[in-house]
């Protein structure tokens, strides 16, 4: 089980940080200990083997110590966005029927409103620093985390759990505004956390850089991969991620040896975060994953930190990481693209065309993956399991939807979605979702959003309309109606009314026009 990853750790480096967390630091024996009592609490509290137990927290040391103990009672975590908006919570809530939820007094009105809308009664784990006393309000309980130091910090047995156990739920965005959450079991969960391990050669010696929240996959690599090694992985505080120069100045603080972030946020420490003159000589590997980079941005971080090995790390969050690449130091940042490199050990891929035949090599085709990483399938979405695998010759693939093909020179390269979705600072967005929501105004008669160039600040969502005749747009009404169901990442700053489309030959909007045309305004 993952969190036995703890245990074995608290053996081998009791006195060693597992986390730290601005001035906050917890060994791997008082996390130990400390999951052992929270989770005792929570199995007071009724959490039992199989349960869905909500973790809505933003970066803070709380959070792995909430998703150990929570694994420790025998429940799976399910890591949710503090910013989202209450119906995509409520979403969450009824889909995972989940009745405890560890969080802030910070969401104590998202909450009470998520308890009302379901009728359901809450009870919140709070998580403050300072100790509340216990509340009740609305049908939500309020208990704090402080209650968790009348409990023995001996670990809780929990009876049959096995390797095929719910570890965790990672919900992202489904085309029909239903949200999908990606089950790993405890099984997938260690196969990521080992392979991990042994590909980059972490150790009980080396410091990660913890930049993604819990409820983005690339966050597996300080909760997972860290723990499994005696790592210590450092919570990157939410507004450092804002504030590059305070990053860059944290890497160098905490003498970081591995980063891992989507290409955003190396861009931002690249372009503001003084990275010259920054003594970074611990950073020993910088990993890359979420989305593309430019090879011109790789280029020059190669220019600014030599000495460093950088990685492409490719996967969808279905199958963690099936593909590396590390870039070698001859790249001159006019390549069109930089490969996703070879399979992984223990992993396989095909590449299908439309008609699920395997095709040569330099050809491109739909991505197949088989992996030990890889999910069980989508929390009770049987229709959509069904349409994500296939078995080959005995072996179950997942279907990524992504383009790719394999050069001449055996490696592999990845050519973008074959559905209409984007990814804006690593986090998915299936544009359909969004363009749907758009044409429920009545002036709209047709949308379309893609993602444009922000300069240094990545990406961004546009959104364009077709109008029904004689019709005026209420653009503050559609921009606030999407405020309401879409995290801030994925709202479009603005809509551009246009008299018509690009269109491909078979008619289709083209959206690359689209995009391309938005980004020479």
């Amino acid at each position: 089980m993952l969190q036995d990853n703890i245990t074995r750790s608290t053996v081998r480096y009791p006195d060693s940080n597992a986390y730290r967390f601005l001035d906050r630091s917890m060994t791997y024996q008082q996390l130990d200990r400390e999951s052992n009592r929270l989770s005792r609490l929570l199995a007071e509290l009724g959490v039992s083997r199989g349960d869905r137990v909500g973790i809505m927290l933003n970066r803070c040391m709380e959070t792995p110590l909430a998703v150990y103990a929570i694994m420790k009672a025998g429940a799976a975590f399910v890591p949710m966005d503090p910013d989202m908006p209450i119906a995509r919570v409520s979403s969450l809530v009824q889909s995972c029927e989940m009745t405890l939820i560890v969080s802030t007094s910070a969401q104590r009105e998202t909450l009470l409103a998520v308890a009302h809308d379901l009728n359901t009664p809450l009870v919140v784990i709070n998580c403050e620093i300072a100790s509340l006393a216990e509340t009740s309000e609305k049908g939500c309980s309020f208990i704090p985390l402080s209650a968790a130091q009348n409990f023995d910090h001996s670990a809780l047995s929990v009876m049959g759990t096995s390797p095929s156990d719910i570890a965790y739920i990672m919900f992202t965005s489904g085309s029909t505004g239903a949200p999908k959450g990606i089950v790993h079991t405890h099984e997938s969960g260690n196969a990521y956390a080992r392979r991990s391990v042994k590909q980059y050669g972490i150790t009980s010696e080396d410091v990660i850089g913890n930049h993604a929240p819990l409820h983005f996959d690339i966050s597996t690599m300080g909760y997972l991969s860290s723990p499994f090694a005696g790592a210590c992985a450092v919570i990157i505080p939410d507004a450092y991620t804002r504030l590059p120069a305070s990053m860059s100045q944290l890497m160098e603080d905490e003498r970081m040896t591995i980063w891992y972030s989507v290409p955003f946020a190396i861009i931002q420490l690249m372009s503001r975060g003084g990275l010259e003159s920054r003594n970074l000589e611990a950073l020993r590997w910088v990993l890359y994953g979420g989305e593309p980079f430019a090879a011109r941005h790789v280029r020059a971080l190669m220019d600014r930190l030599p000495a460093i090995r950088i990685s492409n790390v490719y996967g969808p969050a279905e199958v963690n990481q099936c593909t590396y690449y590390t870039v070698p130091s001859d790249i001159t940042g006019n390549e069109e693209s930089i490969s996703i490199g070879h399979v992984c050990e223990g992993s396989r891929v095909l590449i299908v065309d439309d008609q699920d035949r395997q095709i040569k090599r330099g050809e491109t085709g739909e991505l197949l993956i088989a992996s030990p990483t890889m999910m069980q399938g989508y929390y009770r979405r049987p229709e959509l399991n069904r349409a994500c695998f296939q078995e080959v010759d005995g072996v179950r693939y997942y279907r990524s939807r992504d383009l790719a093909s394999r050069g001449l020179d055996g490696l592999l390269y990845y050519h973008g979605r074959m559905d209409q979705q984007v990814k804006i600072r690593g986090n998915r967005i299936e544009i359909d979702e969004l363009e749907n929501l758009v044409m429920q105004d009545p002036a709209v008669e047709e949308a379309a959003a893609y993602a444009v160039s922000a300069g240094t600040e990545g990406e961004r969502v546009e959104v364009s309309v077709l109008l029904t005749h004689r019709s005026e747009l209420d653009t503050k009404r559609v921009l606030d109606q999407v405020a309401a169901v879409f995290p801030s990442y994925a709202r479009p700053e603005k809509i551009v009314v246009r008299s018509e489309f690009p269109r491909t030959t078979s008619g289709k909007i083209d959206r690359r026009k689209l995009a391309s045309d938005a980004n020479v305004r």
